[in-house]
């Protein structure tokens, strides 16, 4: 299955940091507006995924559990 992680601009912003160095579709000076554009551009593409996690406000651990008890209820194993 295509599992989508997502979260919003802010979450994302705050997860890069100072890595847009090495993100090369996030070299810029104003990384917001590149995630928020990407965002933008990839939306249907992410919508058509089997799973979509929302990523904000939580942990690694938590991520990996919702996405690992998503693929159970899915009978994906």
């Amino acid at each position: 299955p295509v599992i989508c992680l997502w979260g919003k601009t802010e979450t994302l912003v705050r997860r890069i940091g100072d890595m847009n160095t090495t993100r090369p579709l996030l070299r810029s000076d104003d990384v917001r507006a590149s995630i928020a554009t990407l965002l933008k551009e990839r939306r249907t593409a992410y919508k058509d995924s089997d799973l979509s996690i929302e990523t904000d406000n939580k942990s690694v651990t938590d991520v990996v559990t919702t996405v690992l008890e998503q693929l159970k209820t899915e009978g994906v194993k």
